[in-house]
């Protein structure tokens, strides 16, 4: 049961800013995220699928930890051993090497009586932990981190469920766990070079739809341009090292109308002429992921039949490399990233350009040029507004479909757009990058397309069997609701009226407003009807049934996730009419002549 004491709301803002001051980056040396990988060339990957049969969740064997002081090398040494034995169990030997939770998310369900409201309150300390290492993967963090969840999310933080929660933490005035949040994620920055995707080693070669810059500008609403230059260092390190590695590399090559790409980073042809640069989801690593390796190497048996030598080793090992982009995109996983829109068979993450991350991007660009801005530098200022200029022309070119009127992924692989519907579409809306024209086509397709009386679904697929489509089971096909994808709605369509307002005020801009309105009272809704019926709050709901609890996927539903429960405290303080709170975003676009 919960525990039904009462939480405190905390401090006002101001005296929150007076007791929680900017603190000083955390000192750190350098680490590369690969050499923290677990290294399943060891010999250990036959066990992880001999072992499996006594856990359902892959997860719970990548979070076992070792017996009696053995490291990894040293189990891995036993098993290559006695696994000679005719006589040899998997199953007995991982019982004898290895502690192995089993997560359980029972113990959040809330009492009779309990309202939502408390509820949501009562739960956020269960998912702020003190950090520990324990002899597994799991990776220390500087300051108490807020892990996604119960269940299989219980041990790790994540950057964007970090950036959503602390959504909630503010609403509430605990900017001492927003802190936490950045300075943990500016930690992962200077020892590893990127917000890792979650804080274990198996999760570390990859990273997350970029929110960092989105964190800092929380910072900066509640403490002044004195955030921007605190963070200033570790965004710009984020930002080149990272996701515009290979930018030299790149500009080197010809101007020939190619396409050419390095890590995450992809330079794409302008119809105008010259080059953009644009990103794609990215795993440094390769081969099956250990926390879902049965699943993968299943996928690559199936994928991979019938080929044989390089051929075989090649097809399994883009097909490693999309399965890890896809599970760093978040959407793991969707019809985006197949190339049919239905089979995990099919899956091409890194063939593909999202408008999401991307918008992203352009959103950690403009916080650059507002940072170096408020530092005195107004010629990198102005050289950051115009990366930000390039690549929503990019952006709008790549990832804009005027028939349609909504924005798509594009596959530079086969050189056009994806036919996928997915509220991805919202992004540019949300970093304050689309006109009139695409403001309002969005809009359309949220309305007609992707909103139900529980919420924004992720996409209008419903013939897959992955849990950001519609989790289809048994031929019932779902509608999946996600939090992340209901802010980013709600916000966008607000943010674009309260922005044409100021810069279009020929334009009526109600309609925005209302379907903000709606969505926001969906999502709230689903959520009210789901914690109704299983007296907690899920990772996801079904829009099209909102009191029941999403499908699909590698994994059983998490019955208990932060992540939904914050932005709901969020979206209940939050009015859309009130362009305070969105112009400071939406904002992108108005001050694109601030060089």
């Amino acid at each position: 049961m919960v525990e039904t004491q009462s939480l405190a709301l905390g401090l006002s803002s101001e005296e929150q800013a007076r007791q929680f001051p900017l603190r000083p980056a955390f000192q750190t040396g350098s680490v590369d995220p690969l050499s923290i990988a677990p290294n399943l060339d060891n010999g250990l990957g036959p066990l992880y699928i001999g072992a499996r049969v006594l856990h359902a969740d892959g997860m719970s064997l990548a979070l076992a930890t070792p017996r009696d002081g053995l490291s990894y090398d040293d189990v891995a040494t036993a098993y290559a051993l006695q696994s000679q034995d005719p006589d040899f169990s998997d199953v007995e030997f991982w019982a004898r090497h290895f502690d192995t939770p089993e997560p359980d998310d029972a113990q959040l369900i809330a009492p009779e009586g309990m309202s939502l409201e408390e509820y949501t309150q009562i739960i956020r300390p269960k998912f702020i932990h003190p950090s520990v290492t324990n002899g597994s993967f799991d990776i220390w963090l500087p300051y108490a981190r807020s892990v996604a969840g119960a269940g299989r999310f219980s041990r790790h933080s994540f950057l964007w469920d970090g950036y959503h929660m602390a959504k909630g933490y503010a609403a509430d005035g605990h900017w001492d766990l927003v802190l936490n949040i950045v300075d943990n994620t500016e930690y992962q920055i200077n020892r590893y070079g990127y917000a890792l995707n979650g804080s274990a080693g198996f999760l570390a070669t990859r990273s997350q739809p970029p929110y960092f810059s989105n964190e800092v500008a929380m910072l900066a609403d509640e403490y002044g341009n004195e955030a921007l230059v605190r963070y200033l260092p570790a965004m710009e390190k984020e930002y080149e090292e990272y996701w515009m590695d290979g930018r030299q590399q790149l500009e080197s090559q010809p101007d020939d109308g190619r396409i050419y790409t390095h890590r995450s980073l992809v330079r794409v042809p302008l119809a105008r002429g010259g080059y953009a640069f644009l990103n794609r989801y990215w795993d440094d690593a390769d081969g099956p992921r250990l926390e879902s390796y049965q699943e993968d190497v299943e996928l690559g048996e199936e994928v991979a039949h019938g080929l044989e030598g390089e051929e075989r080793r090649a097809r399994l090992q883009k097909l490693y490399k999309d399965i890890r982009a896809g599970a760093a995109s978040g959407w793991d996983f969707c019809s985006r990233w197949f190339a049919d829109g239905k089979s995990m068979t099919t899956i091409n993450t890194t063939d593909i350009l999202p408008v999401d991350l991307n918008s992203l991007l352009a959103r950690t660009e403009h916080m650059l040029a507002r940072a170096h801005w408020a530092a005195g530098d107004r010629e990198k200022a102005g050289a950051y507004m115009q990366r930000l200029a390039q690549r929503a022309i990019a952006i709008n070119e790549y990832d804009w479909d005027p028939a349609s009127g909504i924005y798509r992924d594009f596959n530079f692989v086969q050189g056009r757009q994806t036919k996928i519907v997915s509220a991805a579409a919202a992004y540019p809306l949300y970093v304050g990058i689309s006109n009139v024209e695409q403001s309002f086509g969005v809009a359309q397709a949220i309305e007609s397309q992707l909103l139900f009386p529980g919420g924004v679904v992720a996409t209008t697929t419903d013939s897959s069997k992955q849990q950001w489509d519609g989790g289809t089971i048994d031929g019932d096909g779902q509608k999946n609701v996600w939090a992340p994808l209901n802010w980013a709605a709600a916000r966008a369509l607000a943010r674009s009226a309260h922005m044409f307002d100021v810069a279009h005020p020929e334009v009526d801009t109600e309609p925005l407003i209302e379907l903000s309105e709606r969505v926001r009272e969906s999502y709230m809704n689903g959520v009210r009807l789901v914690f109704d019926t299983h007296r907690t709050v899920p990772e996801k709901h079904r829009g099209d049934d909102p009191r029941q609890i999403g499908q699909g996927g590698e994994y059983r539903p998490v019955r208990a996730l932060a992540m939904p429960s914050e932005i709901f405290r969020a979206m209940d303080r939050w009015d859309p009419r009130d362009p305070a709170g969105c112009l400071p975003v939406g904002a992108t676009a108005l001050s694109r002549t601030v060089a």
